[in-house]
């Protein structure tokens, strides 16, 4: 295969091939959280360290492949329109799994804000949401431009969009 024309789908078709791997990367972040909260004295909702940087690593090592999970299926359904049913389990759907098993696990034993760097992974979210979102009207605006959109309502829709991934990027790289 030559290296200058490998796809997304070429590295998907890769990680299909080795589902016990995946799926042993993927399930350590759950296990972790869930070993973790053995460690964490009861009634006490705030990490103290170095317990809070084990669990920032722990949802970090999971939100990072579910969000990128989240974002390929949602390619994979709004814009090319793939039947879901066909997909690889283990690259789309597993990582998205264990990234809410994740935090559900560390949200019953601690609080999230207190957690160093997890305002910035919420803003980090949050802007992928919205681009994501933003992308997907974009794709449809076509279809409301040409047939009876009214320019105020496009100008509205774009402010808010503006003022949003700017407040959610001004938390991510801070102020």
């Amino acid at each position: 295969m030559d290296t200058a024309s490998v796809t997304i789908e070429d590295g998907v078709n890769l990680l299909g091939r080795y589902p016990g791997a995946v799926a042993a990367t993927l399930l350590a972040p759950p296990v972790s959280a869930w070993v973790l909260g053995f460690f964490q004295p009861s009634g006490v909702r705030q990490a103290r360290p170095p317990l809070n940087w084990f669990y920032s690593s722990v949802i970090f090592t999971s939100c990072v492949p579910g969000m990128l999970a989240t974002t390929l299926t949602a390619y994979a359904l709004f814009f090319t329109r793939s039947n879901l049913m066909q997909m690889n389990v283990f690259v789309t759907f597993l990582p998205i799994v264990a990234m809410g098993l994740t935090l559900f696990l560390i949200g019953r034993k601690v609080e999230f804000t207190p957690l160093p760097g997890f305002e910035r992974l919420s803003s980090l979210i949050l802007v992928l949401a919205l681009t994501f979102f933003l992308l997907i009207i974009l794709e449809r605006m076509r279809v409301l431009v040409v047939f009876g959109g009214s320019l105020m309502a496009l100008f509205v829709i774009g402010l808010v969009f503006f003022i949003t991934l700017r407040t959610a990027t001004k938390k991510l790289f801070g102020k």
